[in-house]
């Protein structure tokens, strides 16, 4: 069977025509509006928006689905994460599905989900940070509860300390996920180099978004978890915690991860 043609996902509301003059022969071009999801900055949280750039841009270059996103700001300098607004038919956002349902249409990225949640210790993934519909495709979103958390608890310890905590409940990973899926995506993330790393944290930086200690800092968290990933990844098994909790460190077989 054929894979199924996707519909674009965003609809254009206003259109402006560009003219090039120079280039009677160029492709038609517009300045078009669609709608955005923006999130507020938070001074309660103030890494929230740092967290979903780098992970934004670390999740693309593994090759998993998110949408592209930019920091923005509104006529009175309030800063904001933004990223397309992807709609339904007739619809504001795409209807919320089941984990079970996005596992068994998608396992494929299910599985680099769980892998790459547990890279970058993302407690916050619930079906509902997942858009889903078969007609318009499959996209990763809300990624502010990751890295050093949105508060930045995490930067007052060592980050080969923190690298070592994993990922202790996923509600994905209750699902049926082929391990071989898990085996592949682990390898995508042991592979990638220090600069493609590198690159999202230099740019929230100079964006003004974490310092260069927190840079640093963040590089050699990422790079320790990297090289630990196959026994970050959560287990079926690993019972739920409390939203928003810090996950701890337990001695327990490594069979278990």
């Amino acid at each position: 069977m054929a894979p199924r043609k996707l519909r674009p996902g965003l609809r254009l509301d206003e259109l402006v025509r560009v003219d090039d003059p120079d280039d009677p022969d160029a492709p038609e071009t517009y300045w078009g509006r669609s709608w955005m999801h923006v999130t507020k900055h938070d001074p309660d949280e103030p890494y929230l928006i740092a967290n979903e750039l780098i992970c934004s841009r670390l999740a693309a270059a593994l090759g998993l689905p998110v949408l592209p996103g930019e920091v923005a700001r509104d006529q009175d300098g309030t800063t904001y994460w933004a990223i397309p607004g992807v709609r339904s038919d007739g619809g504001i956002s795409v209807p919320p599905s089941t984990a079970e349902d996005i596992a068994v249409a998608q396992p494929q990225i299910v599985a680099g989900m769980i892998v790459f949640d547990a890279w970058v210790n993302n407690t916050h993934r619930f079906a509902d940070s997942v858009l889903y519909d078969e007609r318009l495709g499959i996209w990763l979103v809300d990624h502010g509860h990751s890295l050093a958390q949105p508060r930045g608890h995490a930067f007052t310890e060592k980050p080969d300390d923190e690298a070592l905590l994993p990922l202790s409940w996923h509600e994905f990973a209750d699902e049926a996920i082929d391990k071989e899926l898990l085996r592949f995506w682990e390898q995508r993330v042991q592979a990638i180099s220090a600069h493609v790393i590198g690159r999202p944290l230099l740019e929230a930086n100079q964006r003004g978004l974490i310092t260069q200690k927190q840079q640093s800092w963040l590089a050699k968290y990422l790079l320790a978890r990297r090289d630990k990933i196959v026994s970050l990844v959560p287990s079926a098994d690993t019972p739920a915690e409390p939203e928003f909790a810090r996950p701890m460190l337990r001695l327990v077989p490594d069979t278990l991860f």
